[in-house]
């Protein structure tokens, strides 16, 4: 048996998602930098966010390497870009990219403490 480990991620791309079991098919930045795609039954998984998920590397015989996650976390972005980026998803109504960067140019990473 595979231990599992850990995985952290920004979620860049929901490429599927099935609305009746939560199964998702998302393509992610790894926090070394890497794409990934990530899948699993993860329902609350959205683009722009960042997650800690625990699972382990597969590979599809047609679509390759792929982490697939039994859970994950959300983490709180770090820094001033992805703090910009995740405000710039509209995961917030009203905050759109300016509006995200202006934030960020006055708070800097003081705005998620």
């Amino acid at each position: 048996m595979v231990n599992e480990v850990c995985l952290e991620a920004r979620v860049e791309n929901l490429r599927f998602r099935n609305n009746e079991n939560g199964y998702t098919v998302a393509d992610a930045i790894s926090s070394d930098g890497g794409e990934i795609t990530i899948v699993g039954v993860l329902p609350f998984v959205e683009v722009g966010n960042s997650y800690e998920f625990l699972g382990k590397y597969i590979v599809h015989r047609v679509y390759g390497e792929q982490f697939e996650a039994t859970s994950a976390k959300s983490i709180l972005p770090k820094g001033v870009e992805q703090i910009e980026k995740f405000l710039a998803t509209g995961a917030i109504r009203g905050i759109g990219k300016k509006t995200a960067h202006l934030i960020v140019l006055e708070f800097g990473e003081k705005l998620l403490i």
